[in-house]
């Protein structure tokens, strides 16, 4: 992934976020990792609020100019993002970056700490920040975000729905009494109604947004992509053009390939690297099936096939495929014209 910060920053600090409070730490430049400095670096206590960011901020003003500092923090939902939010609204020059826990925690054992704690790991975010340089957080709008929540929220309410399926024909099997199954039923007929209300409002969001309603008719040219498809992409990736290149989108959703060599002896099975957002790598695995039997992926099914690739292979190789041509389609603000794709 590219470096995407877009400037030289003179002091990095590290934040670990937690529900109620979270830890900073400030690593100035030109000072390398021991356990000494380790140990030695300033860190601070401030509350999870507006207040607690205003805290910070002033707290960094103090040592340095806010246009030069990095921010990072972890992804931690809700927490990180009312995080990155009060401060930037204490103070729009704030950069920030919200990694990813799995790439920070690989990082961080590195280090060999003995301890664990709040405090440390703030610490060894700032010597992460330094040293990987992570991407610029880029806060989406708030009919972009307004999106991503009615979309969790539809998934988790088919997640339910499908569990209590499951509880009614297991109740009727094991020959569970009248009012439970009718209580299960009432639960998944309420469940089916919300969903069917979530997503109206979905469709009603896109289509009174001249934005997200130009890129889903884009989206759902490509073959294979549905309504829920293109809206889960479009709101769990946000804006296309962060992503100076496909692969970089690729590494994003987590389509790369993991090959897994060691020596002559030991050769496993090249897979998908799934790490990153899990929402459209599942919807993208939906379309893909569905565009294997398309003119356009048919062939390109047909010649991995006949390579000999295995099932799961050919479908993430239709998945990685899709998140390119969906990329390429949303870039060009041209609908999916497969003769066309055929050509290039």
């Amino acid at each position: 992934m590219e470096n995407a910060t877009g400037f030289n920053p003179k002091v990095w600090i590290g934040i670990d976020v937690a529900k109620n409070d979270f830890e900073a730490a400030i690593l100035n430049e030109n000072i390398a990792f021991s356990e000494k400095v380790f140990k030695k670096l300033k860190a601070k206590t401030f509350n999870n609020s507006k207040s607690g960011a205003k805290q910070l901020i002033k707290w960094v003003e103090d040592i340095a100019a806010i246009q030069n500092v990095h921010f990072t923090m972890e992804a931690t939902g809700i927490y990180s993002l009312k995080l990155q939010k009060n401060m930037v609204e204490a103070n729009k020059e704030i950069k920030v970056s919200i990694v990813n826990p799995y790439l920070t925690a690989s990082f961080i054992k590195s280090l060999g700490l003995r301890s664990k704690t709040d405090r440390l790991e703030a610490k060894a975010l700032a010597f992460y920040a330094k040293e990987r340089k992570p991407r610029l957080f880029l806060a989406q709008t708030k009919t972009r975000e307004t999106l991503k929540a009615l979309i969790r929220e539809r998934e988790a309410y088919v997640k339910q729905n499908a569990s209590l399926k499951n509880r009614i024909k297991e109740g009727y099997r094991a020959g569970n009494s009248e009012i439970i199954c009718q209580c299960l039923k009432n639960l998944k007929d309420t469940l089916t109604k919300a969903i069917n209300e979530l997503e109206k409002e979905i469709k009603n969001l896109i289509k009174n947004s001249t934005q997200l309603y130009r890129e889903f008719k884009l989206i759902n040219s490509v073959d294979g992509v549905g309504f829920i498809t293109a809206a889960t992409i479009m709101g769990e990736i946000g804006d296309f053009s962060r992503f100076l290149k496909a692969r970089s989108l690729s590494n994003f959703v987590g389509l790369s390939p993991r090959i897994y060599t060691s020596g002559t002896s030991v050769s496993r099975k090249t897979r998908l690297s799934k790490q990153g957002n899990p929402r459209v790598r599942k919807a993208l695995y939906m379309a893909a099936m569905a565009a294997g039997r398309s003119i356009y992926f048919k062939d390109f099914k047909k010649r991995l096939t006949e390579a000999g690739k295995s099932k799961m292979t050919i479908i993430g190789a239709i998945m990685r495929k899709l998140m390119v041509v969906i990329r390429a389609v949303v870039l060009s603000n041209q609908p999916f014209d497969r003769f066309r794709f055929c050509k290039n």
